[in-house]
Parts: C-alpha cells; sequence; structure tokens
C-alpha cells in the first residue's frame, strides 16, 4: 500500500531510491474502521494521510448539526491542513466513512525527509501549491455557483461520490440543503 502513495508521488516529481526507501522505512498503513475518527478537533494534527481505499470525510459541529467540509475518496491525500502544518488544535473532525486503509506519515519525520531529500521537498510544494489553488476555486465556486452547478462539478471531479457518501454529507459540504440536492438528483 505505500507503493500506492510512492505513485501518488512520483505523478508529481521522479523520487530518488533513497527518498522511495526511507518512506518505505516511515510511513505506516493503518486499517481504520468506519465509523472512527483518524482526527479529533480536541487534538493537533500530526499525521498526513494517503486513502488507499476508503473514504473520509471533515467536519465540524455547528448549532448542533454536522457541517461536512470535504470527502475524500480513495487516493486521496488529506489532513486538517492548517493543524498539520501550523501545528495548532485541529478546528475539524476527519472521521472514516467507511472502512479504510490509510497510510500515514506523522509531521516530523515528513518534515525530516523534506529536509534531506529536495525531490520530496518540492512534491510538497506542489502538493501545497496543488491545495492552495484547489481551495481558492472550491471557496469561488461554493459562494457563486448555483446548487446545480455546484453538484455538476462536484460529479465533475469524484463521478463516483454518491456511490461512496451519504447524500446528507455531500449536501452539507456543498451547503445546500438535502432536499434541494435530492430536486436535482432527480431531474439528473
Amino acid at each position: 500500500m505505500i507503493e500506492q502513495f510512492i505513485s501518488y508521488i512520483e505523478y508529481y516529481i521522479p523520487l530518488s531510491k533513497d527518498a522511495k526507501n526511507e518512506l518505505l522505512r516511515d510511513c505506516e498503513i493503518q486499517k481504520i474502521k468506519k465509523g472512527d475518527l483518524l482526527l479529533s478537533m480536541a487534538s493537533v494534527c500530526d499525521k498526513l494521510f494517503f486513502s488507499c481505499d476508503g473514504t473520509a470525510r471533515s467536519y465540524y459541529h455547528l448549532d448542533g448539526k454536522d457541517v461536512t467540509t470535504w470527502i475524500y475518496v480513495e487516493y486521496s491525500l488529506f489532513t486538517s491542513w492548517y493543524s498539520f502544518y501550523k501545528q495548532e488544535r485541529a478546528l475539524e473532525n476527519i472521521e472514516a466513512i467507511s472502512d479504510m486503509n490509510v497510510v500515514s506519515i506523522t509531521y516530523n519525520k515528513l518534515q525530516a525527509l523534506f529536509e534531506k531529500h529536495p525531490d520530496l521537498e518540492r512534491f510538497g510544494r506542489l502538493e501545497m501549491q496543488e491545495q492552495i489553488a484547489f481551495v481558492d476555486k472550491m471557496n469561488h465556486d461554493l459562494k457563486f455557483l448555483t446548487a446545480k452547478q455546484k453538484y455538476d462539478m462536484l460529479l465533475k471531479m469524484y463521478p463516483s461520490i454518491t456511490s461512496v457518501a451519504r447524500l446528507g454529507h455531500i449536501a452539507s459540504m456543498l451547503d445546500i440543503s438535502q432536499e434541494t440536492l435530492s430536486r436535482i438528483r432527480k431531474h439528473h
């Protein structure tokens, strides 16, 4: 499974043999059960995750309701980005919404690898550029697109999302009501 994570990295950059070997040494494989928390808002996020299979969601509580901020499908790199890179208390929970196999690496081990291997540091920079651009675009789209446009955009990015995530989580993530999402899906 760590090889899947290495393949993900090598989509961005070629990795040296030493960097691959150290990733194999420093990463761990975790089997996560549906409903388990990978991160609680009460803690500092110390791990970067890669989903080999399964699905997770990040969420927080607001006025007695769960608000889903994102759904991570298989082959996704995810963490609580703010908490992980600032090493401050998380703003969200991360929960497995199916059984999952994830590869994880701790903050300190990743930073040490970045220091030692310029190729991995380059991957980190490229991944962060992509994450920042993605978040910027999503913030725009969630504010200015219609509910149907939001749903269409999500399906274009993740065609199988409706088979791996509950509609309530999807509606919350898109900031639309579940009733509106049901109407959109009915006419889709």
